[in-house]
């Protein structure tokens, strides 16, 4: 048969574990003691200040996250009340129209009956006007017949009166009545 290929040699016996890896111990050790050095460097100078920055990245971005969450929250909150004051606003303008709507019905009912009393008043003078032309004119007109008659009465006085004459005098004084 043949020998199994992980058998104790007489080197392996010797040297330990690390000969028969056919690592030399002080190397090792060595290297370890290097690698241990370069493992603390990094850590310390660039692994740990790396780690703390982005812990500090980290704590800034959910602060900002829940600052973005609150001014959203606000937001919504400022947005809901905007639409209440709009809404609140729409009702007082629309009460605002309505009484004015009412006002300036009043107003031009108002004006209306002013309107009227005003025509009715200017009516009545302009009636009180015409009588008092009327009675004017009727003096004016009896003033004139009177004049007329007498003018009349002088003539016929004035000629003997016949009835053909008579009739003559009368036919002129309609006739200049007339005109």
């Amino acid at each position: 048969m043949t020998e199994p290929p992980y058998q104790e040699t007489e080197g392996t016996a010797e040297g330990g574990i690390f000969a028969a890896l056919g690592l030399e111990t002080t190397l090792f050790a060595f290297q370890l003691l290097n690698f241990l050095v370069v493992l603390l460097i990094v850590w310390f100078l660039i692994l740990k200040p790396l780690v703390k920055k982005l812990d500090e990245r980290r704590q800034i971005i959910d602060e900002s996250l829940d600052r973005a969450k609150e001014i959203e929250t606000k937001m919504g909150m400022a947005e809901r009340l905007a639409q209440e004051k709009t809404a609140e606003a729409r009702q007082v303008g629309d009460q605002i129209v309505a009484h004015s709507h009412e006002e300036a019905r009043a107003v031009a009912e108002k004006m209306k009956d002013e309107a009227k009393k005003e025509i009715v008043q200017l009516v009545g003078q302009a009636k009180a006007q015409l009588q008092k032309e009327k009675i004017q004119t009727m003096a004016e007109l009896k003033r004139e017949t009177g004049a007329l008659a007498i003018a009349v009465a002088e003539k016929i006085l004035a000629e003997k009166i016949d009835l053909k004459k008579d009739a003559a005098i009368i036919e002129r004084a309609v006739n200049a009545m007339r005109q």
